[in-house]
């Protein structure tokens, strides 16, 4: 186990004069004070399979912040704008965060990372593998989106599903929050999980490989038992190597205790993103009979495709088991030809590939292939006479590549901020002192079925 201690700075505005959660709320939430709560020392033991110990980090503060209110604030975002050498808000606020840190005698440098809370309501996001959060006390001080803000400090960029560029979008893992039904209630800190999915666990040296199930490079058909992805307390098989993809196995419990139901997930990981895979019949979260079927299994073609099956035979949740059944009858190679495309195309179709007799993925779309299509259509354009015409295909050309670079350029921004709530919670200890007089609380963020 390896020590992660946070430093975490209770900051209040120069001129904020509002009242503040208690200190010791903050240290059970932050430190091993709280220890078996489902806070946040354990959301990072349990997600890093015990790698992680938190439970010495240390929470300092209340202290004035030498900035005068949340307006002055958003300002240095407008002053950025005007001159690029002046800090952006956030950065900003960490620079302040650091020097008032300074001023009080503390030595960052003693300190895995910084948590920066903010009190009364507050911009929050997390530094990508910059080791900095920052949160408020009103709307994402709950382990759901600590979880996130915290995991960008260790190199977590958010979760998607498979086909799609688009952020936030598996819903069962916390690189996706504000934007998951799935959080659960709780009375002490507003609302816990959901946790992290194998493939972002293993991209952070997290997964516990001794206890992955892997195949090897020949064929096989087998069935494999998997105990739910965050009880390493439990013996067996954690997760399930298959390809590219990693399987793993959710009990409605503890982190997950929000889910609808307890589901087996196959997740594929690129570009610093993991990216949930939907079964053949289009559901992501996988229940028994659910299966994802590549290939055709009946063909008895002597250089027939390939085959793969990751199908679910049964979920037990009393023994804490999932039994998965996994095939995979590689294609015979043809001589001289260097691989054999299946279920796809070489162009972007996806699908698979089979290179000297073994399995690889297609991913369905990339950005850079369609940047690369742009150039292409751009310069064939020259060759169409009709000037009209070719000013439109060279138009459209160029949407296409500005459309593909700005979403390159976005992945950049090494800030990154939770989706945008429907609504918001705050901690229980701290609702009283963040509502309004004769309003009603903070609007539920979800509606559960």
């Amino acid at each position: 186990m390896t020590e992660s201690r946070w430093c975490i700075l209770l900051c209040k505005f120069s001129t904020d004069n509002s009242a503040t959660l208690p200190k010791n709320h903050y240290k059970r939430l932050f430190t091993g004070l709280g220890a078996g709560s489902l806070n946040m020392t354990d959301f990072f033991s349990d997600m890093s399979h015990g790698q992680l110990d938190l439970t010495n980090s240390e929470v300092h503060g209340w202290f004035s912040f030498g900035i005068k209110d949340k307006a002055e604030y958003d300002s240095f975002d407008a002053k950025h704008a005007m001159d690029p050498s002046v800090p952006g808000s956030r950065d900003h606020l960490i620079d302040v965060g650091r020097k008032t840190a300074a001023d009080q005698g503390i030595d960052l440098n003693a300190f895995a990372g910084l948590v920066i809370c903010m009190n009364g309501p507050m911009d929050y996001f997390g530094r990508l593998g910059g080791m900095v959060a920052v949160f408020d006390s009103v709307n994402s001080l709950r382990p759901s989106v600590i979880g996130q803000e915290m995991g960008h400090g260790y190199g977590l960029d958010h979760s998607r599903q498979d086909g799609s560029m688009a952020d936030y979008m598996d819903p069962w893992d916390v690189m996706s929050t504000d934007n998951t039904p799935f959080e659960q209630p709780n009375a002490e800190y507003g609302s816990v999980g959901p946790g992290l999915n194998a493939w972002n666990m293993r991209s952070r040296g997290w997964l516990d490989e001794s206890r992955v199930w892997k195949s090897g490079n020949s064929g096989f058909n087998t069935t494999v038992q998997l105990r739910p992805l965050h009880r390493r307390d439990l013996s067996g098989y954690l997760a399930a190597e298959f390809g590219e993809y990693l399987v793993e196995y959710r009990k409605k419990e503890r982190w997950d205790a929000g889910f609808n139901h307890s589901d087996v997930f196959i997740h594929r990981f690129s570009a610093n993103h993991s990216y949930v895979v939907a079964g053949t019949n289009g559901n992501f979260d996988l229940v028994a009979g659910d299966k994802l079927e590549s290939g055709d299994p009946s063909s008895l073609d002597l250089f027939g495709s390939s085959y793969s099956k990751i199908e679910v035979i049964s979920i037990d949740d009393k023994t804490s088991t999932a039994t998965l059944q996994l095939v995979y009858r590689p294609a015979r190679e043809v001589p001289s030809i260097y691989g054999t495309v299946i279920g796809g195309g070489t162009g972007d179709g996806g699908g698979w590939i089979i290179v000297n007799g073994h399995l690889h993925r297609i991913p369905p779309w990339d950005p850079g292939v369609d940047i690369l299509r742009g150039l292409v259509t751009y310069r064939n354009a020259a060759d169409i006479r009709d000037a009209a015409a070719q000013q439109a295909a060279q138009r459209s050309a160029l949407e296409t590549i500005s459309k593909q670079i700005s979403a390159l350029r976005v992945s950049l921004d090494p800030f990154r901020t939770p989706a945008k709530a429907k609504t918001l919670r705050a901690p229980a200890a701290g609702r009283q002192r963040t509502r309004r007089k004769g309003k009603a609380r903070t609007k539920e963020r979800r509606n559960r079925d």
